[in-house]
């Protein structure tokens, strides 16, 4: 058993969150990963190594959460192999492992089993948890380009039976602070909901830790944000903010990505929504 506290690689304070996340070599097996995946670790805060994965468990569809223990079983057994045995693999040597191993296991799966699974899975992004009666439901999501150059977040409006309001898109550079987009993806909900003229919205976000800082008016770095949404908010008979799932965000995830596609800005689509097959006029048809 180790004696010191610093991590035998990178030489940085060691805890369970460093080596599976923050060390240099895990930061690399997850950037050839899909960068929601690490988004959502970044944001899932419990400290307790057991209830954090717990906690993926609400954040995650089931083929999210396959990919997500596969890699941290990946990492842990390579930094054991690199610090005990000197054998060193590249982060792309790791990658490789990990969808080789996650294919495996879906061939191995008995094609009922999976069709189901399927099933569930589809059910999962789908589902429209509807507002109440008379108001609108605004979903966003940000996201960072792989450049880690550009930002890019998006808001969609629905109402209380999953028609199309009006949906919007922002692509900036140089912010690329994934809470701070999230803020400005919630500030953008309202700014999209005053151009409806809607007096009562529901803005859904799949990250607690922003919806928190809205509701206690705090948030570090974006702390001016999070007071301007506030301050924006009085303008409603009622404006919530409430946090749902990746798995139920399909189309404002989708939005983003089309976004890094489009020139630098804000894109507004108010009649019709963009040309994506994800986001259609009635979500329940």
């Amino acid at each position: 058993m180790s004696t010191v506290t610093t991590c035998g690689l990178c030489g940085a304070e060691d805890s369970w969150q460093h080596s599976l996340i923050h060390c240099n070599v895990a930061r690399c097996v997850w950037a050839l990963q899909d960068p929601d995946l690490f988004q959502v670790l970044n944001e899932t805060t419990e400290p307790d190594a057991k209830r954090w994965i717990f906690a993926l468990t609400e954040s995650l569809l089931t083929a999210e959460f396959t990919q997500v223990l596969t890699t941290l079983w990946a990492i842990w057994y390579s930094r054991r192999q690199a610090l005990h045995e000197h054998i060193f693999q590249s982060p792309l040597a790791i990658h490789h492992f990990i969808m080789k191993y996650i294919r495996e296991l879906e061939e191995c799966r008995p094609k009922k089993m999976q069709q189901v699974a399927n099933t569930s899975s589809n059910n999962a992004i789908s589902r429209w948890v509807h507002p109440s009666e008379g108001t609108a439901k605004i979903r966003v999501d940000d996201a960072v380009s792989r450049s880690a150059k550009e930002g890019t977040y998006s808001a969609i409006c629905r109402d209380h039976d999953g028609k199309y309001l009006g949906s919007s898109a922002i692509k900036v550079s140089g912010i690329t602070d994934l809470g701070t987009l999230e803020a400005l993806a919630c500030r953008e909900a309202l700014a999209l909901a005053l151009e409806l003229g809607l007096p009562n919205v529901l803005v859904a976000s799949d990250c607690k830790v922003v919806v928190n800082d809205i509701k206690l008016g705090t948030g570090g770095m974006y702390e001016r944000i999070v007071k301007e949404i506030r301050n924006t908010s009085e303008q409603f008979q009622q404006c919530t903010f409430i946090f749902e799932g990746h798995g139920t965000n399909l189309e404002a995830h989708s939005l983003v990505k089309h976004t890094f596609g489009l020139d630098l800005g804000r894109h507004l689509w108010l009649i019709n929504p963009p040309g994506l097959n994800c986001i259609p006029i009635n979500i329940l048809e």
